[in-house]
């Protein structure tokens, strides 16, 4: 099988140059708050932060003006809170045409910050995600309706229209925050020699790039290189819901090892530097899902496209490392037996 470094598709990678620049722009990428090192590979619970998206936000919302009322200061508020929502459905949600007849929901909190959604070209009558998970700030949730679903029967003020959903005061510093993200993607994909008409193109163009990048580092955490096994090389490993091309997955995986729990695994990254997080049988949250594939429990491993070569190599190695060191549940099992006839 084909290496991951001699594919084609390293070619979609960011280039070093690009990479470092990118990686400036997030928080906390090479170490922890206390500036100790190591490696986030647990995205997919909250990702790495766009530093500007935390600034803005933290700027935004130490004003103490409501966006409703009509002082200056007020209205320049409101201004953030309106640019945030067409960010929203120009850029991230493409809304543009009614749905066909058929309700369809949709969570899309996972793939959000990998690849560009667009709910109206699927017939999605309602999605969401959190921008916790997309660069972004904690305590905001986000959701696209259809206009057909909008006018369903909810929470609201009576007095309102049939197909308004504010409660509650407005997010100014929320929406200032979500608009400096898609700023952020919208100038990944201004690429010399590329033409955009629209600011969704460029967004589309940009979450692209992202997905390019991240798909080639899955197919270096699968496959490896000459010098470092890709998980489906290293014995002792079991990658679980290994399917579907690669073009179509997002960098979220979930690896069993053979002599080991996943609270135990995910520990011993721990040790070596590596943050990654266990989807285990014994969690309410995880149980359906993982007993679902016929597991007990798998690491997650969720990278960002921050993330380079050189930090799929790392990973690599520590899980090398874990695997080989783990100790058989033989060995544990006679160890217990002995310690009992003793």
């Amino acid at each position: 099988m084909q290496s991951g470094d001699a594919h084609p598709a390293m070619e979609s990678l960011f280039a070093k140059p690009e990479l470092s620049r990118i990686r400036s722009k997030f928080l906390h990428v090479a170490s922890d708050f206390s500036g100790e090192k190591r490696l986030f590979f647990d995205n997919a619970g909250g990702s790495l932060r766009l530093a500007r998206a935390e600034q803005v936000f933290a700027h935004v919302d130490s004003i103490p003006d409501c966006s409703e009322h009509s002082n200056r200061v007020a209205r320049h508020l409101d201004g953030f809170e309106r640019e945030g929502r067409r960010d929203l459905m120009e850029c991230v949600f493409n809304a543009r045409k009614a749905n066909p007849n058929i309700i369809i929901l949709c969570d899309a909190v996972q793939h959000a910050p990998h690849a560009a959604l667009d709910p109206e070209a699927f017939g999605i009558d309602a999605m969401t995600f959190a921008p916790y998970k997309f660069f972004g700030v904690r305590g905001f949730a986000v959701a696209y309706v259809s206009d057909r679903c909008a006018s369903f029967m909810h929470h609201r003020l009576l007095a309102k229209a049939a197909d308004d959903w504010s409660l509650g005061s407005p997010a100014p510093a929320h929406y200032a925050a979500i608009s400096e993200i898609v700023s952020y993607v919208q100038r990944l994909g201004d690429v010399p020699g590329a033409t955009a008409s629209t600011r969704r193109e460029l967004f589309a163009r940009g979450m692209g790039r992202i997905a390019a990048h991240e798909r080639a580092l899955l197919r270096l955490a699968l496959e490896g290189t000459d010098k470092d096994p890709g998980l489906r090389s290293i014995p002792g490993v079991t990658v679980r819901m290994d399917g579907s091309p690669l073009e179509q997955r997002d960098f979220i995986i979930g690896i069993e090892f053979d002599n080991l729990g996943c609270e135990e695994a995910v520990a011993e990254y721990e040790k070596r530097g590596v943050i990654v997080f266990e989807r285990s049988a014994k969690s309410l949250y995880s149980r359906r899902m993982v007993e679902a594939f016929g597991s007990q429990g798998v690491v997650r491993v969720s990278p960002l496209h921050v993330h380079g070569p050189g930090d799929i190599a790392r990973f690599l190695r520590a899980t090398r490392e874990i695997a080989k060191t783990a100790p058989s549940r033989y060995q544990e099992n006679l160890g217990g037996y002995l310690d009992f006839c003793k």
